[in-house]
């Protein structure tokens, strides 16, 4: 059994941007038009120029804007202490990285997706340790700055979630002209996915813009689900601070409700610092998602499908405990 504190899952979900022009006149590209890096040449140096930049401007248009703030206040304003006053702006969270090593997907390390494919299902991947015990804790941390420091945590009935990037709204919705305008990722997760897209873990035609971040702790989980149309057919996950079960179930149809097996159909563990990939029909016919248990117990509710690669075997427990 393995005892752990929490369960965070980072997943790069695609959002399907429209070719349309928002409220802004920006223009909106799909995912396929969106410009990656080609190689990553872009080094911690670089990064943290563009960093400095970005928090110069921020200071900038701070000060800017508390200018005009005191330039119309009345003459009884202007007793008001500086406590009262001083307008505060939440930079970008430090970052380094030469602390994150996705060495495992450089072309020197002949990394080939098809590898990771498993037998039971050709649209679901498993990639075992993909980082280090050392990079995890550096986005682990990352995750707790971007919580604390910029107060990006949503409190859910089952989880604490973060999102970052292109968010879908109901403006992305069939019939509904006006998109949502853009958000950039953070510079740090901006980073792994031009990785991602450099080792073709990504397809050419879909860019990583969006990433949800799911915290677990005991008794959590998420109620099967799919992500829906607003989202690109490719999910890829990597899996933090410790391990835990997803299982994928049919999605049913009104009529089938009751008919049709609704049983879990296949699951796999997500192993900490381990990278699970999921599309196509897996995405769009079946419904994911974590049983709110202290413990799971590996094959409960499904065949896994990587038995082989994930360190357990039929009858193993996962446990979330304090």
């Amino acid at each position: 059994m393995l005892c752990v504190t929490k369960k965070i899952l980072l997943c790069y979900l695609p959002v399907n941007v429209l070719w349309q022009e928002n409220q802004k006149g920006h223009k909106k590209l799909f995912p396929s038009d969106i410009p990656y890096h080609s190689q990553l040449a872009m080094s911690a140096l670089d990064y943290k120029q563009l960093l400095l930049e970005e928090r110069r401007k921020a200071q900038a248009k701070a000060k800017a804007i508390s200018s005009t703030a005191l330039a119309t206040s009345s003459n009884d304003a202007s007793s008001t202490s500086m406590s009262q006053t001083t307008l505060y702006v939440v930079d970008p969270i430090t970052w380094d990285a030469s602390k994150i090593n996705l060495g495992k997907f450089s072309k020197e390390s002949g990394f080939s997706l098809e590898k990771y494919c498993l037998d039971t299902l050709p649209s679901l991947y498993y990639v075992p340790d993909v980082i280090d015990e050392s990079t995890e804790n550096e986005l682990l941390a990352y995750v707790e700055r971007e919580g604390l420091q910029r107060n990006m945590w949503q409190v859910l009935k089952t989880r604490k979630l973060q999102l970052h990037g292109e968010v879908p709204s109901s403006s992305q919705r069939p019939g509904v002209d006006t998109p949502a305008p853009a958000k950039e990722l953070p510079a740090w997760l901006r980073y792994i996915g031009d990785i991602l897209c450099d080792s073709k873990i990504f397809p050419s035609d879909i860019y990583p813009n969006n990433v949800l971040i799911n915290r677990y702790e005991k008794d959590q989980g998420i109620m099967h689900h799919t992500d829906g149309p607003s989202y690109a057919s490719y999910v890829v996950i990597f899996s933090l601070a410790s391990d835990c079960i997803m299982t994928f179930k049919p999605k049913l149809a009104t009529e089938d409700i009751g008919v049709k097996s609704d049983r879990d159909v296949v699951s796999v563990v997500l192993k900490r610092r381990s990278m699970v990939i999921f599309k196509d029909n897996l995405y769009e016919d079946y419904m994911h998602g974590i049983y709110p248990e202290d413990v799971h117990t590996v094959g409960e509710y499904a065949s896994c499908a990587n038995l082989d690669t994930c360190g357990y075997i039929d009858g193993d427990k996962v446990s979330v405990l304090y």
